[in-house]
C-alpha cells in the first residue's frame, strides 16, 4: 500500500488559523460557512479552505466569486454541474470532480451522463442543450473562446446573463483547476 504524495502546498491545519483568516473566507460561499461555523457539529474544513487560508485575501474574494456563481447565478444548477465536471475532466482535477459529482448528482445528472462526460461528446446521446453547453467547455479550454456556431446554438437555450454566466464559470473552474493540480491538492 502507497501513500497519496503530500501536497506541494498543504492545506493550513485549522489549528494554524488565525481570526483573520477565517474573517476573510466566512460569510462569501454559504457552503465554507458551515465549516467555518466553529460549531461542534461543523464538518470537517475541506482541503481546499486550507489552502485557500495561506492567502485568505486573494481565497476569499475566489470564494466570493464562486459563491456568487453557485448561490446566486441564473443557471440551472444541473448546467452548472454538467459545465464544472466538464472543466474538471478537461483539466484532470481530481478535486473537482470528486467535489462535483456528487453536487451534479443531486442536480439530476444520472450515472450515464457523468461517465459519459469523460468521452468525446458525440460518443453519447446528449440533449442539444446539453451537448452545446460541453462544446462552449471545450471550445473555451482549447481555443479560449466560443465559436460562432456554438455560440448562435447556445443563444437558443440561454440569455445574456446565462451566457455570460457560461463563460465565467468555465474560466473560474479552469483557473481553479490549474491551481489545485499546481499545488497537488489531494481530493
Amino acid at each position: 500500500m502507497t501513500q497519496d504524495p503530500q501536497p506541494r502546498l498543504p492545506p493550513l491545519s485549522t489549528a494554524e488559523w488565525v481570526d483573520q483568516q477565517r474573517a476573510l473566507l466566512r460569510g462569501n460561499l454559504a457552503r465554507a460557512d458551515r465549516y467555518l461555523s466553529a460549531e461542534p457539529d461543523a464538518p470537517p474544513i475541506p482541503p481546499i479552505l486550507g489552502l485557500f487560508a495561506r492567502h485568505p485575501h486573494i481565497g476569499g474574494a475566489w470564494l466570493a466569486f464562486s459563491g456568487t456563481l453557485i448561490e446566486n447565478g441564473s443557471l440551472p444548477e444541473r448546467d452548472r454541474e454538467l459545465l464544472i465536471l466538464r472543466v474538471g475532466h478537461r483539466t484532470n482535477s481530481g478535486y473537482l470532480l470528486s467535489q462535483h459529482r456528487p453536487m451534479a448528482e443531486k442536480a439530476g445528472l444520472g450515472n450515464d451522463e457523468l461517465e459519459a462526460l469523460h468521452d468525446e461528446p458525440s460518443a453519447f446521446q446528449w440533449s442539444d442543450r446539453d451537448l452545446h453547453l460541453i462544446r462552449a467547455a471545450d471550445e473555451l479550454i482549447d481555443g479560449y473562446t466560443v465559436t460562432d456556431g456554438t455560440w448562435v446554438a447556445l443563444t437558443a437555450s440561454f440569455n445574456e446573463q446565462q451566457l455570460l454566466e457560461v463563460l465565467f464559470l468555465v474560466g473560474s473552474y479552469v483557473c481553479l483547476s490549474m491551481v489545485l493540480n499546481s499545488v497537488e491538492l489531494p481530493s
